[in-house]
């Protein structure tokens, strides 16, 4: 998934790009969301070598990448524009962290925050400031996606977080994406969410860690 966020002619204060509903499926915009996770991940590493950016950085930029993809999808709910912003977002945050990356690890942190909202300007601050402050009404169906693509976003945020922290490399998490995402949907997202979280919480080891996700995903697909 290229682009050029350079000269890509899409913006955020063109309201004509505007969906009224979400017409695309739940699972299009989570696979999507975790593309651009797993090429976030590659991008920071491939591009911040040095050893102070710890994974504070890399989660925020996670972070920050997250609350842009739900951002511009809750307006827009054009998933062109989720994918184009989203990635925007993170090549802006590691364009920023990088001109810092010589300085002490604390300053660094502070200056992740600098990164965060030079990002938000650069991005969702773009949404049609009209736009915004009307009452968007949406229908029932276009709340209950959104709803459940939050869930997941939650959820695989929560896996690659316990994955990266743990010392995997992003190879793990690709590979255990491969495996489930025929099965990605599953029967009560929220319930499994609270299960996966259990999990993050007391298995440190992470080969074990992933067998269980499988066996729960086996155990809860749709």
């Amino acid at each position: 998934m290229k682009i050029n966020i350079k000269n890509n002619k899409l913006s955020l204060s063109n309201t004509n790009d505007y969906k009224v509903d979400i017409e695309f499926g739940v699972k299009e915009a989570i696979y999507i969301y975790i593309e651009l996770v797993i090429e976030y991940c590659h991008f920071i590493k491939d591009n911040i070598k040095d050893k102070k950016c710890d994974m504070f950085i890399i989660n925020r930029g996670l972070d920050t990448l997250t609350h842009v993809f739900k951002f511009v999808l809750f307006y827009t709910k054009n998933l062109e524009y989720v994918s184009f912003y989203t990635q925007k977002a993170f090549y802006y945050y590691v364009e920023f962290i990088c001109q810092t990356s010589e300085m002490e690890k604390l300053f660094l942190q502070m200056t992740s925050r600098d990164a965060v909202t030079y990002v938000y300007k650069k991005t969702i601050y773009e949404i049609n400031k009209t736009f915004v402050n009307s009452n968007i009404i949406n229908s029932v169906s276009t709340l209950e996606k959104i709803n459940i693509i939050d869930e997941h976003i939650n959820l695989y945020k929560t896996i690659i977080i316990k994955i990266l922290n743990g010392g995997s490399p992003i190879s793990v998490f690709e590979t255990f994406f491969e495996h489930i995402k025929n099965s990605i949907i599953v029967n009560d997202i929220k319930t499994f969410n609270i299960e996966i979280e259990n999990l993050f919480y007391t298995i440190e080891d992470i080969p074990t860690f992933i067998d269980l996700l499988n066996v729960h995903y086996n155990n809860n697909k749709s």
